[in-house]
């Protein structure tokens, strides 16, 4: 009998051989599938006599055929790609937002509103040039908005997958759980849990493919999963995660039930949290600096500049400030303190009002320290300018409006009419003293005549100045106004002028008696005429020319007719900036460049300076340094905050006109587009380039990663083929030496059964 049992023990052993060839086989394509391997082994021999006879063949063992070091690399390297995949196509989509290069990128769109205000430079006053140049700027503003809406939206979508890869993880956990439970029961009934273990590594290298996890084998045949520490697995139980995120969007990943959070180190998550976290808010914020250096640099030259239409009859701010800081009461609060898109500098605005009939300039200047001046104060201040009236509306809105007659604008003009107090060449008898401060004392004196009749005398007490030693113009005029008929005293440029109010050659002006020199000196004496000069300035500063400046006649004359008739230019410290010549070489109207981008002209009339005949004026090169304009949005190209709402002023939109050229207000002047076309080589520009390139670095430096972790990858997954893969041919070969062994082992049987017959025959 012992026979057959051998032989019934190679039939079995060969068919479980054959059985395992077979699911290898129908495996071979299975992702995750190890190959099973037979071992065959002999059973116990039995004794007989001095010699042991066998007994046959198990089948011993099924061997599962892994390499654990393998498949836990195969994993860390699965993060690695995981990370590089997650980020790989969102960074994909940020680079298709720039559309760059190509006509429709914002590069082009920069380009586009430079050649614009350049083709405006040569014809500032063209009504195409002048759409062509709003539609370019409407353009540009669509493009900024338009990429900061791809990156919200690629912000969104990382967001969104974040969201989903959360999901897969819990999954994947509770999978996990449910197979250590499944192994643990299998191998505590002594079954080979192989399927099982090819199910638990691939859920751990689908895992991994999503987070950072790391398996560690517990003695029950079981593992634990942890991220970051925590436990994911732990047995037979899955801990949930979930993704939350801020009102910013910045998304966290914790634990559920303990409301840790979680950081990956690898994996799709990883690649995801990267570019939700980091990537789309960096580029957003580059974007959005960009966006509000080119707002705040184009705002400021349009906001002091001149339009076609001329100056502004009524202007509205652009930013309600009540509306964005809570309440009306933000109007009477430090301007520092106000929540703006753009801030307020201590420095000065200047305001110009224009008579519209005469062109006559009187500028204010309005010294602006935020952490002392409110909206409502500035107003105040706005509104006590004459012909100018300023208020606020509900929203804490800026409303300013001229006179009838009247027009307002912020450039740094010239005042065409620069000598007001008629100083210069009058036809009025005329007498001007230096330039103050004068240090007067208590009861000086000062006696004149006026067109030939009595002397009259003032006498000078401290309450006539806040400081009598340091005694200005102005108030010097204000006392001798008030105590003196006749004639009319005021301040220019610091200086005392007193005129008479006869004008022509029957006006006289005589200083009889002086006490104190340092004012005027006894013996002055004018006579008015009947040829008097008329002043005029033209022209914009150019080269950064500022300051306070004098024109002071050299000599006694007739313009354009006295030989060797000069007059002076002198800055605030008395220092020459050139001499002219406006005697017989001069014909009475030309302009002359007296200062960088400043002309003068003088009519024909006679210069006095035994009297000192001299007008002032200012130049400034900044006329809003407080950048209250830009603060406010007050005559602004661009209105919003940042890339996500900038678009052109509705009011420039609608009426090109408004497009703010001139620097001077003199019709056909364009230097202020010229101002506007040389930002083109300003930081922004350099800026927008650098985005670009970090854009596509970033694309570049993933795609490189990605396509050598993918080799990798492939490079290990081969090699766990090599070792855990199924080889058909390897396993035809099997499937014979086994086929060979059950022929062998039935063909025994079949030989035993014979010989027993035999046997029974004969003994029968």
């Amino acid at each position: 009998m012992l026979g057959f049992t051998i032989g019934l023990r190679a039939l079995s052993a060969a068919q479980q051989a054959m059985d395992v060839i077979g699911q290898n086989v129908s495996n071979a394509s299975t992702p995750g599938y190890s190959r099973r391997l037979t071992e065959l082994v002999a059973t116990t021999p039995l004794p007989f006599g001095r010699f042991q006879l066998g007994t046959g063949v198990l089948v011993g063992d099924i061997r599962r055929i892994a390499d654990g070091l393998l498949d836990a690399r195969l994993r860390l390297q699965h993060q690695a790609l995981g990370r590089l995949d997650g980020s790989g196509y969102l960074l994909g989509s940020i680079e298709a937002a720039f559309q760059e290069p190509g006509d429709g990128g914002l590069g082009a769109g920069l380009d586009g509103l430079w050649n614009a205000f350049s083709q405006l430079t040569q014809s500032p006053s063209d009504g195409a040039s002048r759409g062509a140049a709003v539609q370019s700027a409407t353009t540009l503003a669509a493009g900024f908005r338009q990429i900061a809406a791809q990156l919200d939206a690629a912000g969104a979508g990382a967001r969104g997958a974040i969201a989903s890869a959360v999901d897969a993880v819990n999954g994947l956990a509770g999978q996990l759980a449910d197979v250590n439970a499944r192994i643990v029961q299998a191998q505590a009934s002594g079954a080979s849990p192989s399927d099982l273990l090819d199910t638990r590594g691939r859920l751990l290298l689908e895992l991994s493919g999503l987070a950072d996890a790391q398996a560690i084998d517990r003695p029950d045949g079981s593992i634990d999963v942890l991220v970051d520490g925590r436990l994911l697995v732990s047995g037979d139980r899955a801990y949930r995660l979930e993704s939350v995120f801020s009102a910013d969007g910045t998304p966290t990943v914790r634990l559920a039930a303990t409301r840790e959070a979680v950081e990956f180190d690898g994996g799709r998550l990883r690649g995801l949290i990267d570019v939700a976290r980091d990537v789309v808010p960096a580029r957003l914020r580059t974007l959005d600096g960009l966006a509000r250096e080119l707002m705040a640099q184009v705002n400021h030259l349009h906001a002091t500049g001149v339009s076609a239409a001329g100056p502004y009859t009524s202007l509205v701010a652009a930013v309600a400030v009540n509306a964005r800081n809570g309440g009306a009461s933000a109007a009477g609060r430090p301007l520092s303190q106000l929540d703006l898109p753009f801030e307020f500098q201590n420095g000065r605005l200047a305001v110009n009002v224009v008579n519209a009939a005469t062109g006559a300039v009187e500028r204010t200047l309005i010294d602006v320290d935020p952490a002392r001046m409110s909206l409502q104060s500035l107003t105040a201040r706005l509104d006590s300018i004459a012909h100018l009236s300023a208020s606020l509306d509900s929203t804490g809105r800026l409303r300013m409006t001229a006179d009838p007659g009247y027009g307002f604008d912020f450039s740094p003009r010239l005042d065409p009419n620069p000598d007001d107090a008629d100083a210069f060449g009058s036809g009025t008898a005329t007498i001007s003293s230096g330039a103050g401060p004068f240090a007067l004392n208590v009861n000086d004196t000062l006696t004149v005549s006026v067109d030939g009749g009595a002397t009259q005398t003032i006498t000078f007490v401290a309450s006539d100045f806040a400081d009598i030693t340091h005694a200005t113009a102005e108030e010097v005029a204000t006392a001798v106004n008030a105590r003196l008929t006749g004639l009319n005293a005021a301040a220019s440029d610091g200086r005392l002028v007193l005129k008479s109010n006869t004008s022509g050659a029957g006006g006289s002006l005589q200083v009889t008696a002086s006490s104190n020199a340092n004012l005027l000196s006894a013996g002055n004496a004018d006579f008015g005429s009947d040829h008097a000069v008329a002043v005029s300035l033209s022209g914009a500063p150019t080269g950064g020319t500022a300051g306070s400046f004098t024109v002071v006649a050299k000599g006694d004359g007739t313009v354009g007719v006295t030989p060797g008739l000069t007059v002076e230019v002198l800055d605030a410290a008395g220092k020459s900036l050139g001499t002219f010549d406006v005697g017989s070489g001069y014909v009475p109207g030309d302009a002359i460049e007296i200062l960088p981008g400043v002309q003068m002209a003088l009519a024909a009339g006679d210069l006095e300076a035994s009297h000192g005949d001299a007008f002032g004026f200012d130049l400034i090169d900044d006329s809003d340094s407080a950048n209250v304009l830009g603060a406010l949005q007050i005559a602004a190209l661009f209105t919003g905050s940042g890339a996500a709402d900038v678009d052109v002023a509705a009011a420039v939109a609608a009426d090109p006109r408004l497009l703010a050229g001139s620097r001077s207000g003199d019709p056909g002047d364009g230097s202020n587009f010229l101002s506007l076309a040389g930002l083109s080589g300003r930081t922004f520009t350099q800026g927008f380039g650098d985005l670009v390139a970090s854009v596509g670095v970033d694309v570049e430096s993933n795609r490189t990663a990605g396509e050598a972790q993918v080799q990798l990858v492939m490079t290990l997954e081969n090699q766990r083929e090599s070792i855990s893969g199924v080889n058909q041919d390897e396993e035809m070969l099997h499937l014979l030496e086994y086929q060979h062994l059950y022929q062998a082992a039935g063909k025994y049987l079949q030989t035993l059964s014979e010989t027993q017959q035999t046997l029974l025959d004969l003994l029968s």
